[in-house]
């Protein structure tokens, strides 16, 4: 007689890999690409697992597939047992190499492409046997990432508040109004707030934490109803939205850490608004009761003592309990 034991050692990490896999693409052919599979092989694996579980776990589409609600159930699952099978691989790299290891950090645009990138060159100096891996998201997805245990570690544009993750601010940012030297703003040495409705604007995408920073600001500080600001068009990042800018398609509302470059060198000009001070924190969020390596905690002291305005503590810290 077959038992449910049975069954469930008959899944293989294959099995698993696949129906992550699927999820994080929604495509087949995408998932297969990703695990260097063809698309038949990938698709008899989600087969496979359907008839071991006795349930429908992905609804087929023309382009890919959707999980059901027993797919996501399992994919939640399957993304534990593979990072312990990950965690368990890093403990014996560690326990045979000795001061090496492993971080996966998620981060939204701005601190994953305007800081991280000097952070890693400074830690990588006193830690050349520690390997940090970074994925980009929106601050929505980077809570997602840390929540699913597809990051240890995650940096996000805004406060957040849920029972199973710490946030500790870290670096400040403020918000500002960025147009081309030659626009009609460029000369102003304060616009008047009113004038606002005059121009087409380049926004961020909806789970952008610049975005959801500007709009509390309006809404909470100014009594100005978003609806009134035309946005032109939402892009996806920092960088597509400064292009757009520089082409002459708008002015946008970036952070002081996307800008600043090009401020410096004279392709981009602030634009004071009235007496506004769009002001926020990054942070840093990680799961309550993680169980973090001593290279994790050096690495989130590193974050805490590290200054984006260039007056960083460059010096490594001691080891101390997450706060």
């Amino acid at each position: 007689m077959t038992t449910r034991q049975d069954y469930s050692r008959s899944i293989s990490f294959q099995h698993l890999e696949s129906l992550v896999a699927l999820a994080d693409t929604g495509s087949f052919s995408r998932a297969a690409q990703r695990l260097h599979l063809s698309q038949p092989s990938l698709t008899r694996h989600i087969q496979n697992l359907e008839e071991l579980v006795g349930t429908p776990l992905v609804v087929r589409q023309r382009e890919g597939g959707i999980l059901t609600a027993e797919g996501r159930l399992l994919c939640d699952f399957a993304r534990r047992i593979i990072r312990l099978r990950e965690e368990a691989w890093e403990k014996l790299t560690d326990s045979r190499d000795g001061g090496r290891g492993r971080i996966q950090v998620a981060a939204s645009t701005i601190p994953a492409t305007y800081i991280l990138p000097r952070v890693i060159s400074s830690w990588h100096r006193l830690n050349p046997g520690v390997t940090v891996h970074i994925q980009t998201h929106d601050s929505d997805e980077t809570l997602q990432a840390v929540l699913h245990d597809q990051a240890e570690i995650g940096l996000i544009g805004k406060n957040t508040v849920h029972r199973g993750i710490v946030s500790v601010p870290l670096w400040s940012d403020r918000i500002v109004l960025v147009v081309p030297p030659d626009h009609p703003w460029a000369g102003e040495k304060e616009l008047l707030p009113a004038r606002l409705v005059e121009a087409s604007f380049i926004g961020r995408e909806r789970g952008s934490a610049t975005r959801a920073t500007l709009e509390a600001y309006l809404r909470a500080e100014t009594g100005l109803d978003t609806s009134s600001i035309h946005v032109l068009c939402e892009v996806g990042s920092s960088e597509a939205v400064k292009e757009a800018i520089l082409a002459g398609a708008g002015p946008a509302f970036l952070s002081i850490h996307a800008v600043r470059r090009e401020v410096e060198a004279g392709r981009l000009c602030i634009v004071r608004v009235g007496n506004w001070n769009i002001e926020r924190s990054f942070h840093l969020i990680y799961k309550k009761n993680f169980r973090f390596k001593p290279h994790h905690i050096l690495f989130m002291d590193y974050l805490k003592a590290f200054r984006p305005d260039g007056d960083a503590d460059q010096t490594q810290s001691s080891t101390t309990s997450p706060s």
